[in-house]
């Protein structure tokens, strides 16, 4: 059991406006119109190769009863891509996404953060060099990153599938856009 359980192997630093994140209590404030410089870098802590690796930066708005606006255009443009995907991330390397984002309504948005990486899985009972993998769980630093629970498709016989692991930056980074009056 103990061989299913893996320490999360990133290690996130982020950077808004060239200021480095460090989960303070207030949110960050910015004018409506202001560009927000979002740099996300991620360092490979393992002794492994990590595959198929994503970052994805999505804003949101929480509406505070279970509901997230992610999908407003009106409100906050992206000036670059919200995702980048690597085929690979070598121990020790580091991989960084850079995207910048302008907001053209006041009010409160989040920034939710992922990493995803996906595995091939074997699965097959007529060959013993290509048996399934287990599920991996995922350990971290509180408040930094939380991993959801591996994603698998369903096992097919002599087929290759993928396990997904997505590991989020937390808490989510929070930007106040105030008007300009």
């Amino acid at each position: 059991m103990i061989d299913n359980i893996r320490l999360c192997p990133i290690q996130w630093s982020v950077t808004i406006n060239e200021m480095q994140h460090e989960h303070q209590e207030d949110p960050l404030k910015v004018k409506v119109g202001e560009i927000v410089d979002l740099r996300v870098n991620l360092t490979n802590n393992m002794e492994e190769l990590l595959d198929d690796l994503s970052i994805v930066v999505e804003p949101f708005q929480d509406q505070q009863n279970g509901v997230k606006l992610a999908h407003f255009d009106e409100h906050v443009a992206c000036m670059g891509c919200n995702k980048v995907i690597d085929e690979s991330l070598g121990a020790g390397l580091s991989l960084t996404h850079t995207c910048q984002y302008v907001f053209f309504q006041p009010g409160l948005f989040k920034f939710s953060m992922q990493c995803r990486e996906k595995r091939p899985r074997f699965s097959s009972k007529d060959s013993p060099e290509a048996t399934p993998q287990p599920e991996r769980l995922s350990l971290q630093m509180p408040r930094i990153s939380q991993p959801s629970k591996p994603v698998t498709t369903p096992k097919f016989k002599g087929k290759a599938q993928t396990s997904l692991t997505v590991w989020k930056y937390r808490p989510p980074i929070e930007v106040l856009v105030v008007g300009e009056g």
